[in-house]
């Protein structure tokens, strides 16, 4: 990170924290250096305002490593909307999070590529969280497939699932999955030259989502403390 834009942010929030009263801090972090305000209470300390992270750092496999995370805390908890990046050699990851007061509401999106022979493989994950739950349309694209359904008020998938190749051929199958309320009814695949005949198999699309969540997501997610719940690709109620 640049020196001066470094000095820059941190004379802009030392004034603004002196306004609300806050303190600034600018140091070591998790393995790396953050810049954020705070205020005392009670001898703890309470993360307020703006808050920016940032890790460089040099591996065999991926050569040059930089993390970084920024976004807003009120009240020590995430609350706004954070960014959070990985650039590496082999592998680019950013997400960004929305959040209320530490819970996840709003935007969840994630853009992956990473180095694959023979070429660069990318994939995305796009839904929205309302209270900490997954509502509404969930979109994917992992593995050289599409993801695609829907989750009800209570973030349990509902309806049609789908998972289909990106290069259809006909070869490829198809997954369905029909979901009402969090319990699975059907679950099948089809063939491009069998249209008309359902092939019954285990569902498979929960778990595409949670390892591209888990692998990608969540570390970067950890990295930065002050949501009061974790996701691992879960659909449903999320574990603490």
């Amino acid at each position: 990170m640049n020196m001066a834009y470094v000095r820059g942010r941190m004379y802009l929030m030392s004034k603004l924290g002196l306004l609300k009263g806050l303190k600034c801090y600018q140091g070591c972090y998790k393995g790396g250096s953050a810049c954020y305000t705070y205020r005392e209470s009670a001898g703890e300390k309470i993360l307020e305002g703006k808050f920016s992270y940032m890790n460089r750092g040099v591996s065999p496999f991926d050569g040059r490593r930089k993390n970084s995370a920024c976004g807003t805390f009120a009240e020590g908890r995430k609350h706004g909307l954070w960014s959070y990046r990985l650039k590496s050699k082999r592998q680019q990851i950013q997400l960004a999070v929305g959040y209320r007061h530490g819970f996840r509401h709003g935007l969840y999106q994630a853009t992956v590529g990473e180095e694959s022979i023979p070429r660069w493989v990318r994939h995305r994950l796009c839904l929205t969280f309302v209270d900490g739950l997954p509502v509404g349309r969930v979109e994917a694209e992992v593995n050289g497939c599409t993801i695609s359904g829907q989750c009800d008020a209570k973030g349990l998938p509902d309806g049609l699932w789908e998972r289909l190749p990106v290069a259809m051929g006909d070869s490829q199958r198809c997954y369905y999955e029909v979901w009402e309320n969090g319990s699975l009814h059907e679950s099948y695949y089809i063939l491009p030259q069998h249209r008309t005949t359902r092939y019954p198999c285990a569902p498979t699309i929960q778990d595409q989502l949670c390892f591209f969540v888990r692998a990608y997501c969540q570390p970067l997610e950890r990295i930065v403390t002050g949501a009061t719940r974790t996701w691992d690709g879960m659909l449903g109620e999320v574990a603490e």
